[in-house]
């Protein structure tokens, strides 16, 4: 499996020629070089944390694209069919949907969710979300955008994630040090990507104090825009 980190929260997962992508912020996003989503590989599934601009800004037309399966709290994915997607899998916290090659489950989050008008109005798009893709042997969790908790030990027991892609940028999430700490404390990673940081000034958490943090499994070390196969 090739696991692609865009930048910011946007990450691709490519396995037998399918191809998974959570919270596309992508041309609009600094931390991300793709100038047009014709450089982007065709998407087969769109899995997505919360409504957001900085994770979905570009979901509008990924979905005129590929019109990919969209994978997404229920309020997000009517959104979605305002915009033109026809094919979602609408569900919410505890749920799991079958796509054929993988299977997601939304876990719990805290956070907010909402897409700006650009009005100075907003559209509220459900509750926050984490999200669990079991596929080709493993499970892997992405937190989108949360808060440490206690019930993450409860996500451990029923998921058993491998693989995590993490916020640790502060002052919307996570920061480095309680990222590491619910790492080590709830969770048996074994690799782990700090995602959210970095993108805006804001965002003041690094991989470096997240690492000096971790104790348990290994911090995958690539910039926006790398790539690992597993």
């Amino acid at each position: 499996m090739k696991i692609t980190w865009y930048g910011h929260a946007t990450i691709g997962l490519e396995h037998e020629g399918k191809h998974v992508l959570f919270d596309p912020f992508l041309i609009h996003n600094p931390a991300c070089s793709l100038e047009t989503l014709d450089n982007l590989p065709k998407v087969d599934a769109l899995v997505l944390t919360h409504g957001h601009n900085d994770h979905i800004a570009d979901a509008a037309g990924i979905i005129e694209r590929d019109q990919p399966v969209v994978c997404s709290n229920f309020e997000l994915a009517m959104f979605l069919a305002s915009k033109g997607a026809k094919n979602l899998q609408p569900m919410n916290k505890g749920g799991t949907v079958d796509l054929g090659f993988a299977k997601v489950s939304m876990t719990n989050a805290f956070h907010s969710s909402s897409w700006d008008n650009g009005d100075g109005s907003n559209t509220y798009l459900g509750e926050a979300a984490g999200m669990v893709v079991k596929w080709a042997s493993h499970a892997i969790y992405h937190m989108g955008d949360t808060e440490i908790f206690g019930d993450m030990a409860l996500i451990n027991e029923l998921h058993k994630p491998d693989i995590a892609f993490v916020p640790i940028g502060d002052r919307f999430t996570m920061g480095a040090e309680s990222a590491a700490l619910a790492c080590n404390r709830f969770f048996d990673f074994k690799k782990v990507l700090p995602i959210h940081h970095g993108t805006f000034p804001l965002l003041t958490g690094t991989p470096a104090a997240f690492k000096a943090g971790l104790k348990k499994g290994e911090m995958i070390n690539i910039a926006p825009m790398g790539s690992i196969t597993l």
